[in-house]
């Protein structure tokens, strides 16, 4: 028989009677699927992440012990291998089953390695993996450190950041002795970021090592909170008044006065609620006090605080006064502006051609001074036909000790050509 008559065969034997045969096929099926429930025969299945616990931690507690490592650190998850039927494992989830490890044995400092324990709701735990770990165990420590404060984020410009209350100024951590000791300093941190009122909520510490890095993350232990509370409040700029300061200051010689005030800084920020810094128009200092004062003096003065508002920013200011002699007045009034400098072939006309001039110095000085020493001029040096602006200058001021000035600092000079 050659090849093509043996193929030809086969087509034909399974065409002929093709819906019988898949009958009996599925009549098989059935039959072998109802032998399989009847007998419902075992069988083996992994299930993997199945979440690790550590029980007798309140024993090992009650001894003064704890596991050095974080448990997580130590075994997260284990596998765990499960024989059950059939039927049972097509419901079996990683939920109903359980791994463990028991620590309430330990009653002494030191490295142990304990088995893994699982558990199943259906069936029978036949493998765990990993099925042990090893884990050192240390006496429980505690300690107490201060607390630090740090503001983190963005400060807005408008706003004034005060002094951070804190309801504890220390706290106590208590762990493993190894973790315990390497902790040197407590950190609170507030983020400002956005804020816009005062801050006051609960902050969780961070500890840090002698290094300043945070260790935070070993610490098996809950971390201690505390209670900030960081005054954040609207502010407003005020220009010190010196003229207010004069009223202030007593305790000058006879025969001498306040001649000049200068401050720094010129200004200073007042923080408080927006209802009291609306409220508030004006700074005051607290008064100037001098002994019998006759030659310049410095002093560091406080800022008055109203009420309602909650700080001033610098709280103090420094304040230069300068003291002489009382100074006095005198008056010469239509002193004649003579013209100087004025070139060849031209002539020159003032508005005003006259000046009141007022002299001011001590009464020495004064008298020192006569109505014929006063010689207002303005010097044309240089200027052309035209119409000038020129300043009121003084011959031989150098030579009088006393201030003079003129009722104008400047005068309109026309400019023609004879």
């Amino acid at each position: 028989m050659n090849k093509e008559k043996v193929l030809a065969f086969f087509r034909h034997l399974f065409r002929k009677d093709l819906g019988m045969k898949l009958a009996a096929l599925g009549v098989a099926a059935v039959m072998w699927l109802f032998v399989i429930a009847q007998e419902n025969p075992s069988r083996f299945k992994e299930f993997d992440g199945i979440p690790v616990t550590f029980t007798g931690t309140e024993e090992l507690a009650a001894r003064g012990l704890t596991v050095s490592e974080n448990y997580a650190d130590i075994l997260a998850s284990a596998t765990v291998g499960v024989e059950a039927q059939i039927s049972q494992l097509q419901h079996l989830t990683e939920n109903d089953l359980t791994a463990s490890v028991d620590l309430s044995g330990i009653t002494e400092p030191g490295e142990y390695t304990l088995r893994v324990r699982a558990g199943t709701q259906s069936g029978s735990v036949t493998s765990i993996k990993p099925d042990r770990v090893t884990l050192t165990v240390e006496n429980i420590a505690t300690r107490e450190l201060p607390v630090s404060v740090s503001i983190i984020g963005d400060r807005q410009e408008n706003l004034y950041y005060g002094d951070i209350l804190l309801s504890e100024d220390t706290v106590t951590i208590s762990g493993a002795q190894s973790k315990i000791e390497r902790c040197a300093k407590a950190l609170c941190e507030v983020d400002v970021t956005g804020a816009q009122t005062t801050i006051q909520e609960s902050r969780t510490i961070k500890l840090l090592d002698s290094a300043g890095n945070d260790i935070s993350a070993e610490y098996d232990f809950a971390l201690p909170t505390v209670i900030v509370k960081l005054p954040v409040l609207p502010t407003k700029i005020f220009t010190i008044d010196t003229e207010l300061i004069r009223t202030t200051v007593s305790g000058i010689a006879e025969g001498y006065e306040v001649q000049e005030i200068s401050v720094s800084p010129t200004e200073v920020t007042l923080a408080g609620e927006q209802s009291v810094l609306d409220g508030v128009s004006q700074l005051s200092l607290e008064p100037i006090v001098l002994d019998n004062a006759s030659v310049d003096a410095v002093q560091k003065v406080a800022i008055h605080l109203p009420e309602g508002a909650y700080a001033v920013n610098p709280p103090e200011i420094t304040v230069t006064l300068k003291i002489g002699l009382i100074q006095e007045e005198r008056v010469y009034e239509s002193r004649k502006i003579s013209v100087y400098n004025l070139e060849d072939g031209l002539s020159a006309s003032l508005n005003p051609k006259t000046v009141d001039v007022t002299v001011r110095g001590t009464q020495e000085q004064l008298d020192a001074v006569t109505q014929s020493k006063i010689k207002p001029y303005v010097d044309l040096t240089g200027l052309t036909v035209g119409v000038h602006t020129a300043t009121v200058k003084f011959d031989g001021e150098a030579d009088i000790d006393a201030t003079l000035i003129p009722s104008n600092y400047t005068v309109e000079v026309t400019i023609t050509a004879e």
